[in-house]
Order: C-alpha cells, then sequence, then structure tokens
C-alpha cells in the first residue's frame, strides 16, 4: 500500500479536473464571439458563487480574505483552462483558451464545484490558521477527545501528546480552556497588565481588576526573590465567591483563571498544566518575536481576600 499525503491527493485530483473537463467538454466550433459574449456574465457568476460559499462554509474568515479566496479561485480556474488548450495542441484539436475557459457552461459548472470542494482541504493543509475551529473540525471528520478533567484524589490518565493542545487563533484556545471544570472565564494579559484576549461572561471592571492583579504579582515576585526564593510563577487568590489562579505564560504574558469558589485549585491542577502550556505554546508561536521565559518548577503563593 502506497501511503500519499491528503495535501498531495487533493493537489493532484484538482488539477486532473481543472484540465480534463475542459478537454472533454469544451467544443472547437464554438464561437469565439459567442464566447467573449457569455465571458462577463460568467467572471460575475464564478466569483459571486466563490465568494457565497467560501463565506459560508468558514464564516469567520475576513470578508477580504473570503474576496481574495475567490479571485485565486478564479484565476486558478483559467490557469487550468490555459494548460487544456496547450495540451489540445497535442489531440489535433487546437481549441482556443477562451472557449476551454467559457465555451461549454457544463464544464464550467464541473470546474467551479471541483474546486469548491477541494480547496478547502488543501487550504486546511497549507494554511490552518485562516481556518475557524468547527471547519477543520468538520474537514477532519471529527474532534480529537480531550483529557477529561481530574477527579479529587486522582490524576489524569490521558493527556495530547506533548502535554498541549495545538491551536491556531486565540478562538481556538478560547474553546480549550473553556473546557475545563467549574471554570467561569480567563483573561490572556501582558506582563504590564494590558487585556490581550478575554473570556470572562460575568460582570467586572475587567481592565482595573487585571492591572490590579499583574502589580500585585509583580510586587510578591519582587518580595520572593528579595528574599532568597525562586523565581514567582503562580498565585492563588481566594475570595468568598470565587478562586483565582494567575499564571506566568511567558516573560511576555500571563492568564488569569477564574473559578467559581467550590472548585479546588489543586484538584484542577492536572488540567491547568494542559491548559497553561496550550496558551504558551500559542502565544511562542503567535508572537515568535518575543522572548520566551524558561521553563521552571511550579511554585505557588496562597493569598486569601474576605
Amino acid at each position: 500500500m502506497l501511503a500519499i499525503s491528503r495535501l498531495v491527493v487533493f493537489l493532484f485530483t484538482g488539477a486532473v479536473c481543472l484540465v480534463a473537463i475542459p478537454l472533454a467538454l469544451a467544443s472547437g466550433e464554438t464561437a469565439l464571439a459567442a464566447v467573449q459574449v457569455w465571458a462577463p456574465i460568467f467572471v460575475v457568476v464564478e466569483l459571486l458563487a466563490y465568494f457565497v460559499l467560501t463565506l459560508l462554509g468558514n464564516p469567520r474568515m475576513a470578508i477580504g480574505s473570503v474576496l481574495g479566496m475567490a479571485v485565486v479561485m478564479a484565476v486558478v480556474r483559467f490557469i487550468g483552462c490555459i494548460v487544456a488548450a496547450a495540451l489540445s495542441l497535442f489531440i489535433e484539436r487546437n481549441t482556443s483558451i477562451l472557449v476551454m475557459w467559457a465555451g461549454n457552461p457544463i464544464a464550467v459548472f464541473l470546474q467551479v464545484v471541483s474546486l469548491i470542494l477541494v480547496t478547502p482541504h488543501i487550504l486546511a493543509a497549507i494554511a490552518p490558521e485562516s481556518m475557524d475551529r468547527d471547519t477543520k473540525l468538520r474537514l477532519s471528520g471529527g474532534e480529537n477527545a480531550l483529557p477529561a478533567p481530574a477527579r479529587k484524589g486522582h490524576m489524569v490518565d490521558s493527556a495530547p501528546t506533548g502535554g498541549f493542545i495545538q491551536v491556531f487563533s486565540y478562538e481556538e484556545l478560547a474553546a480549550v480552556i473553556r473546557k475545563t471544570q467549574g471554570l467561569e472565564g480567563f483573561l490572556i494579559v501582558s506582563s504590564e497588565g494590558l487585556i490581550v484576549w478575554r473570556d470572562l461572561p460575568i460582570r467586572l471592571e475587567v481592565d482595573a481588576v487585571s492591572a490590579r492583579l499583574m502589580g500585585h504579582w509583580a510586587q510578591l515576585g519582587a518580595l520572593s526573590s528579595a528574599g532568597g526564593l525562586s523565581r514567582l510563577r503562580r498565585l492563588a487568590v481566594q475570595t468568598r465567591e470565587h478562586n483565582i489562579a494567575i499564571i506566568e505564560l511567558n516573560a511576555s504574558f500571563g492568564i488569569i483563571l477564574l473559578y467559581g469558589a467550590k472548585v479546588s485549585l489543586d484538584d484542577s491542577d492536572a488540567r491547568v498544566e494542559v491548559v497553561t502550556k496550550t496558551a504558551r505554546e500559542f502565544l511562542q508561536w503567535k508572537y515568535p518575536g518575543l522572548s520566551v521565559a524558561a521553563a521552571l518548577p511550579q511554585q505557588s503563593v496562597y493569598s486569601e481576600a474576605s
């Protein structure tokens, strides 16, 4: 059995469809004048079909990106027709490029459908960050199981390879973090306390809270270092209504996890490790120019608020 990557299969299938369909259906007897009349209509309808179907298939893609994809697919189909016209010379049909491109409505329809079916799979392989999580899951045939939350007194017995889940957007990262048991929301903040991403449905003065928490983090970190302790990596704050975990991701970012008061931070440690490593790997991939702190042993500091 010959193992071939999906990208190669889809590229080969798409190329064959784009060249073989007009070569088989376009007629050399089609009048060039008729093609010139129909060509503008074909262009408008083709671009509209690409635009609408791409937007429906990937609704979170920016409008400019959708329009760009529509233009690229139209150009790719035209290139396929150029290749088909060149091959027609070898079989003594000598069909012009315009006839190959718009000489047969059925050939045009089949080419457009082939492009619409094949392009998402190629895009998912070469530029997965341009697609939302749901679209990639549909293309891959389902979602890989995420590790189950830890139960009290037990450790998680399964985890993703490498201890983290690979994501390519903040939306995908949020979907992973939201599966943490008892979590009510989270913030990703810069080392200065500026909010980079928020997913916090409850009503809070988010800017003030994040700035003050990161300010206290910096003060406690300075006290820890001055006292001869190792660098502060995690801070847990317990209030009457919430448990809050502040965790350093790297030298530039931190994450604030907000739990309900009944959730024990100790019981959530196994899941937190997956979440924080997932967030750290994503931020390192998204902002490769920023320095990343070396991994440090876990150290927690607990304080209580009335």
